[in-house]
């Protein structure tokens, strides 16, 4: 499978829609609320995640909204520190964006891309080691649109095991930087997803169920979720049995706030 997809025409059923929106059975998908992070010490500790462990394919999916204007660098997302580093996306106020793989290397974008605007965008990270240009191994979508790769060096073809923290909102033990706004429906699998797996999952903008697409670890940040009167608990919905548990995070940091 490949992680790239170029003019991409998604299925739709017969009612327009796309065809597996509805997810993977069990009644209508419902997606009523996001989490929120205050840019100084909100984040989500979601354990050692080892889907990342020794993989040649992955695809890591979440949706984000933020109003930052200074200059960063913002983690939305990482499992880099203390116990080795396997995974941070780091998003920069001119629009650069870098997604660095434990043992394969970093991808870095063009500078002219800023979604600081205070509007939903889906990313969508690939990774697929059997694609003869390494150029081409590692691909971002942001919104189901192919950034542009600025540059890649390759040091190896699967990701170096770690046992550093997964962290939605932070740069693992890092303490500053944190995410200013909110996170939605993060997913990570062990496989590279297809292009029309990828444009069904943006869904015209819309977060569907990923159910049936079977992720190894879904946090649905917020919905099915539960605040015990000091702590939220991240349910992880998928198979990899990673439930995160908030850190300086308020009752009222899940909001009523979609894509």
């Amino acid at each position: 499978m490949n992680g790239v997809g170029y003019g991409i025409t998604p299925f739709m059923g017969a009612s327009g829609i796309l065809a597996r929106s509805s997810g993977g059975g069990g009644g209508a998908f419902v997606n009523e609320y996001s989490m929120t992070f205050d840019g100084i010490n909100d984040s989500f500790d979601c354990g050692n995640v080892t889907t990342l462990d020794n993989q040649t394919n992955i695809s890591i999916s979440f949706w984000f909204k933020s109003p930052i204007t200074a200059s960063g660098p913002y983690y939305p997302i990482s499992k880099y520190g203390t116990g080795g580093n396997q995974l941070l996306v780091t998003y920069r106020v001119n629009g650069a964006l870098d997604v660095s793989l434990g043992g394969i290397g970093l991808f870095r974008s063009a500078n002219n891309l800023n979604y600081s605007d205070g509007n939903w965008h889906h990313m969508m990270i690939t990774y697929d080691s059997s694609r003869t240009n390494i150029y081409n191994r590692t691909a971002v979508r942001i919104d189901d649109v192919d950034i542009l790769h600025s540059t890649f060096t390759q040091n190896s073809t699967s990701i170096t095991p770690a046992t550093s923290l997964m962290s939605i909102g932070a740069r693992t033990g890092y303490g500053f930087y944190e995410w200013l706004g909110e996170i939605d429906e993060v997913a990570i699998w062990n496989i590279t997803l297809s292009p029309t797996e990828i444009t069904e999952i943006y869904n015209l903008g819309t977060p569907i169920n990923l159910a049936s697409y079977n992720p190894s670890n879904w946090w649905r940040m917020g919905d099915g979720d539960t605040w015990d009167g000091s702590s939220w608990t991240l349910t992880d919905n998928g198979s990899g049995g990673n439930d995160g548990t908030s850190v300086s995070m308020p009752e009222g940091a899940r909001v009523n706030d979609v894509p």
